[in-house]
């Protein structure tokens, strides 16, 4: 059985696909860490949407999941990856926010995180995309991935969104005992 520690990076250099080792705080790995926090930090949010009983936002976030994995795989592989970026999931997280817009009261003040647990997970995971878009700004002059950034800032647009929504749709926070 092969064990899942290797020590190669014991030293502080990792290695990207393309066999080629690198800083542990190079660029490529400062945005592969923040893409696998927010990965990590929607899949929070996912498990509580379907909690919630809100099984097709939690598809969605699924759906972006997947197209983070997709970035990480440009990113691993120096831009090598062959398909480009799909334009087409822009235009869907366009869509999906002036759809739940429609079903929210006009934004009149700031909102402060915190109001249920899910909409909490849900602003979290919009922080880290926006630290996914700062981290990846130095990596996009090596690589091939036009159109990521548009969908990260629309991405952080729809999770402030359904956030928003995910209240207005949630069921009771237990109170505290």
């Amino acid at each position: 059985m092969k064990k899942i520690y290797t020590k190669t990076g014991d030293k502080g250099t990792t290695g990207l696909l393309t066999g080629r080792r690198v800083p542990k705080n190079h660029p490529f790995i400062e945005a592969l860490g923040s893409l696998d926090e927010a990965i990590s930090a929607l899949g929070l949010a996912r498990a509580c949407l379907l909690k919630e009983s809100l099984p097709q936002a939690a598809r969605k976030i699924e759906k972006t999941q997947k197209a983070l994995f997709f970035l990480c795989g440009k990113i691993a592989q120096e831009g090598k990856l062959g398909r480009k970026w799909p334009p087409a999931l822009t235009k869907e997280l366009e869509q999906d926010i002036d759809r739940m817009e429609k079903e929210l009261p006009r934004l009149k003040n700031f909102i402060i995180p915190g109001t249920g647990t899910l909409s909490a997970f849900i602003h979290h995971s919009r922080s880290v995309i926006r630290r996914v878009e700062r981290r990846l700004l130095p990596v996009l002059e090596k690589i091939s991935a036009g159109g990521c950034l548009e969908y990260l800032n629309r991405l952080s647009d729809f999770l402030f969104v359904l956030a928003r929504w995910a209240d207005a749709h949630k069921k009771e926070d237990p109170p505290l005992a």
